[in-house]
């Protein structure tokens, strides 16, 4: 796993767009349907806007036209952290990046997919690095 990277809120301010500073830092979310990633199918990985750490694969993502990208599994063992979510009642686990501790949406245990999870991500939190033609497939792409 990579180095952990901690700043300030100050320094994040810096580096981020307002929009992804609150999603990001402050943990708030998008407005459904307000995000570039909801309905999106190239292949390719998903990185975590602040740091650049491996998020979610390509082949991973389903569900599309729902508000939000949704991913059945993350890119790899160590990319997410999952933990209670605090700041509702809803049946429903905070997910964040393993290496900024960015907030990145929620995940919720559902029957629709294919590992009976579903990762729900503010496409702010995300940034898509496209596969480049020829390359070869990423193990974690999923």
């Amino acid at each position: 796993m990579a180095e952990k990277i901690i700043q300030t809120n100050h320094e994040w301010e810096m580096l981020l767009t307002p929009q992804q500073f609150r999603v990001t830092r402050l943990g708030e979310d998008e407005v459904q349907f307000s995000g570039k990633y909801d309905n999106f199918h190239e292949d390719g990985k998903y990185v975590c806007v602040c740091c650049n750490n491996n998020l979610f694969g390509s082949r991973g993502k389903y569900k599309e036209g729902k508000g939000w990208p949704y991913f059945f599994a993350p890119y790899g063992p160590d990319s997410v952290m999952v933990c209670e979510d605090k700041k509702s009642n809803l049946d429903r686990k905070e997910v964040s990046c393993a290496v900024c501790d960015a907030h990145l949406g929620y995940l919720f245990e559902k029957k629709d997919s294919p590992t009976g999870k579903n990762f729900r991500i503010n496409s702010t939190a995300l940034r898509f690095i496209p596969q480049k033609d020829g390359e070869g497939s990423d193990e974690y792409l999923v």
